[in-house]
This record gives C-alpha cells, sequence and structure tokens, in this order.
C-alpha cells in the first residue's frame, strides 16, 4: 500500500510548468504582432518637421516665377529679411532707395513702418531675380510679391510716397513701372513728397526743410575731356586722383558702381552722398 502512494505523486508534478510554458509562448506570439510604439512616434515627428509654410499658402495669379519665401525680419524701407528654404538671406528690393534709418534720414521710420505693413515677418512672399542675383555685399536682389494677392512690393513703395527711384544697370526690368509709380506719388504729394523731405524746390532757389533729403541733381555735361568715373553713372565725377569728398561735389544721392573710388558710398547701399 505504501508503495503504491509514493510510485502516483511524481507523475502529476510536470503539468504546471508545461501549462506555464505554453502561456508564456502565447503572449511572446500576441507581442511580436503589436505595431511597435516608437514606429508611431517617429511618424508623427517627421510630419511636423517637414512642414513647410511656404506649402499653405497659394500664390496668386499672374506672379512671375522666383524663389518662395517667408518675411523674418525688416530692416528698413527697401530691404528686408527672408528665409528661404530655411536659410536666412538679406533682400534688397531693386528699383527703389528709401530714407536710410542708420542715417536719420527724413521720413526714414515711416518707410520703414510702411514695408512692415505690406509684408510684415510671417508673410509668404516670391523673390523675383533680375539680371543680378546679388549685389557686392551678398544681399539677394529681387522684386518682392505679396503671394496672397500678387502686389509687386517695390512698386507699391514708390506708388505710396515711402521710396524715390533708384536704377542699377543691368537690374532695369521695372523701371519704367517704378518710374511711372514715383511720379504719380510725387504730383499727388504723397509720403515723403508731401512731408517736406525731398528737397524739390533747390533748383528754383528755394531752401531744403530741416533734415530734407535733396532730390537727385541732373547729370551736367561731360568735362575735362570726358573724363567721368564708371563707378558713378548719373553724374560727371572726374576718377581720382585725386580724391574726392562728398564737400567736394555738387551732386547728392547718386547711383554708385564698384569700385566706388572716392568712398562717396559710405554705408554700402549703392547711393552716394546721401545728406
Amino acid at each position: 500500500m505504501a508503495a503504491v502512494v509514493v510510485a502516483v505523486a511524481p507523475a502529476c508534478a510536470p503539468a504546471p510548468d508545461d501549462a506555464g510554458t505554453e502561456a508564456t509562448t502565447t503572449e511572446a506570439a500576441e507581442r511580436s504582432t503589436r505595431p511597435p510604439t516608437t514606429r508611431r512616434t517617429t511618424t508623427t515627428s517627421a510630419t511636423t518637421t517637414t512642414a513647410s509654410p511656404t506649402t499653405t499658402t497659394v500664390a496668386a495669379p499672374g506672379i512671375p516665377p522666383g524663389e518662395d519665401a517667408i518675411v523674418v525680419g525688416i530692416t528698413d524701407g527697401d530691404t528686408l529679411r527672408a528665409s528661404v528654404g530655411g536659410t536666412e538671406v538679406r533682400v534688397r528690393l531693386i528699383g527703389i532707395d528709401t530714407p536710410e534709418v542708420a542715417q536719420d534720414e527724413c521720413y526714414a521710420d515711416e518707410a520703414t513702418a510702411h514695408l512692415a505693413s505690406l509684408v510684415g515677418p510671417g508673410t509668404p512672399v516670391r523673390l523675383v531675380h533680375d539680371a543680378e542675383r546679388q549685389d557686392r555685399y551678398g544681399r539677394t536682389l529681387a522684386y518682392v510679391y505679396r503671394l496672397s494677392d500678387g502686389l509687386h512690393v517695390n512698386v507699391a513703395m514708390a506708388r505710396d510716397g515711402f521710396a524715390q527711384q533708384l536704377t542699377i544697370p543691368p537690374n532695369v526690368a521695372h523701371a519704367e513701372e517704378i518710374g511711372a509709380a514715383v511720379a504719380e506719388a510725387r504730383a499727388a504729394g504723397r509720403g515723403l513728397w508731401g512731408a517736406g523731405c525731398v528737397d524739390q524746390g533747390a533748383a528754383a532757389g528755394g531752401g531744403a526743410a530741416p533734415g530734407a533729403v535733396p532730390a537727385p541733381a541732373p547729370a551736367p555735361a561731360p568735362s575735362g575731356g570726358g573724363r567721368c568715373d564708371p563707378s558713378y553713372p548719373d553724374v560727371c565725377i572726374p576718377p581720382a586722383p585725386p580724391d574726392l569728398d562728398c564737400g567736394d561735389v555738387p551732386h547728392r544721392r547718386f547711383t554708385v558702381l564698384p569700385p566706388d573710388p572716392h568712398g562717396f558710398d559710405g554705408n554700402g547701399d549703392g547711393v552716394g552722398c546721401e545728406r
């Protein structure tokens, strides 16, 4: 009788271990069929980082081909900063010249504020280039268009009275249009034209308003056997030597091209003797 009892006891012992092994194997198989959590997280993250703000704005009809960008800051009335494909660039608006903030010129703050009102930070724009993509200072040269409605910002600044015309060949694609806009603003007395900021009567013997920006003087006939330095195409200034300063010449706000042997363009904006 005792021998029978001892023989039965070991026969039941393996059953719990077999059941546990089967359960463990089943759970592992179930886990292997679940989508990894990291895949969902990675997909969401990639969608966020590759989204581009420029793709959310549909360009208005009629805007010429160019580079789409987002304005990130305003420097003054004719210069802004923009993000192009994630890279920030300085953009100089072609064909116009506004009063200089750095030189505290009349209407500089108003011109800067007006450009910000047209294309403030966050505004999607298109940069359309002319013959040259950059100036000698590494700034991107462009006609700026507001993507939402196609506004040509360069022309708008001139038409609204916040800019004079500044044509520097070979970038002349819109010179006629900008010239007409400036003439319209001047005739209507808009902006700086009505604020006494431009000395329009100096040629007739009138006095300039305090802090006024003199209007560009007409180019005189070449003298000295045609010895006019090509760095100053709007006026006739002889080449160095001798070295000349702004006080030595009668001209103001004239175009300056490299290499500017007399150093008339002190702030590097392409305009000489602005004050």
